[in-house]
Parts: structure tokens; C-alpha cells; sequence
């Protein structure tokens, strides 16, 4: 079963969770990709904390909740 990543709020890291999730199925037109590896950069870092809430609001970026299932 795949992992994911989970925040449902503006937060540190303490608000990620680590959840097993079912293997999506892709529809027609669509595929499914194995990501091996995935990374954020600083600036989405310090949007995640809610530092920049005013500028960025969460549903400016992904809304919440967030989901990077790995």
C-alpha cells in the first residue's frame, strides 16, 4: 500500500503524517507515476509554516488538506 504525506494545516513539521493510503486508479487519459524521491524548495518551506498566510493563502498553493501521497 502506498504512503503519503499528510498536513492539514499551516504548521511545522509536527503537523505532517505519514498514512497509508489505497493505490489511486487512473482513468481513462490518465497515468500513474512511482515517484521514488520528492522534495520541497525553502520557499514553499516557509509557506507551509504559515508565515506568508496574508500573501499565500493555503488555498493559493494546494488547498487543504494537502496530500503528496509517496
Amino acid at each position: 500500500m502506498p504512503k503519503a504525506v499528510r498536513d492539514d494545516e499551516f504548521g511545522s513539521i509536527d503537523v505532517l503524517r505519514v498514512e497509508e493510503v489505497e493505490r489511486p486508479v487512473p482513468s481513462d487519459g490518465q497515468v500513474l507515476v512511482r515517484v521514488k524521491a520528492a522534495g520541497i524548495n525553502f520557499s514553499e518551506a516557509v509557506i507551509r509554516t504559515g508565515a506568508l498566510a496574508e500573501l499565500f493563502p493555503s488555498s493559493f498553493i494546494v488547498p487543504y488538506p494537502r496530500r503528496l501521497t509517496v
